[in-house]
């Protein structure tokens, strides 16, 4: 099977969306999975190496929560004033669901890479509305994680790289973090779309390099 690559505009909302994500995590109020020695590391960082971290080319983050299908929480209207998560939290989260749920229409590929999400999630969020998808969101009180936040060897490589000046340290760095994603299932055994993620960053990095 052949799988379509992801588009620098793709990438660029990913980018986007990890900046607003590293953001959140330096504020007063953090979301509440992200605590503890990660926290503290993210934390360290100087604006220069989360701006670097932000480049990497996949999200740095998931949601504590079901994709549309599973279990519901209670009905919560999406413009209430008693919001239980922050509306810097929330923010990220509607966007997040929103870049995922049109990549799940029009390409799963790219929602699986970026976003890691399964082949039964992208499935289920196609076939949704997006209104009932955030109207779901809203239901819960925290929804932002560090993306295989139990990972170790995952964020020392990735945190490590964002230390790193020379772009081309980054980038190998962000391939084994890559390998990394693949390695724990976030394929789900899937090895031709293993192949195609290896094959399209190895483009994707040759186009950066020019």
């Amino acid at each position: 099977m052949d799988y379509p690559g992801i588009t620098e505009r793709e990438f660029a909302d990913a980018r986007s969306l990890n900046r607003a994500f590293l953001d959140c995590v330096t504020t007063a109020k953090p979301p509440r999975a992200v605590s503890g020695r990660l926290k503290e590391s993210l934390t360290a960082l100087n604006s220069s190496q989360r701006e670097r971290l932000s480049e990497a080319p996949f999200l740095l983050f998931g949601f504590n929560y079901p994709m549309p299908g599973g279990p519901r929480g209670p009905s919560r209207d999406l413009l209430a004033e008693n919001r239980l998560m922050s509306s810097r939290e929330w923010r990220i989260v509607s966007a997040a669901l929103g870049f995922l749920w049109c990549l799940s229409r029009e390409n799963r590929y790219a929602a699986r890479l970026l976003g890691g999400v399964s082949p039964d999630g992208c499935e289920r969020l196609a076939e949704a509305r997006l209104l009932d998808v955030l109207d779901e969101a809203a239901s819960y009180d925290s929804l932002l994680k560090p993306r295989c936040c139990d990972a170790t060897l995952f964020w020392q490589g990735l945190l490590g790289a964002s230390r790193c000046r020379r772009p081309a340290e980054f980038r190998a760095g962000c391939s084994v973090a890559l390998h990394r994603l693949l390695i724990n299932g976030n394929f789900n055994g899937h090895v031709q779309l293993a192949v195609a993620a290896c094959q399209h960053g190895n483009k994707h990095r040759r186009t950066a390099d020019r």
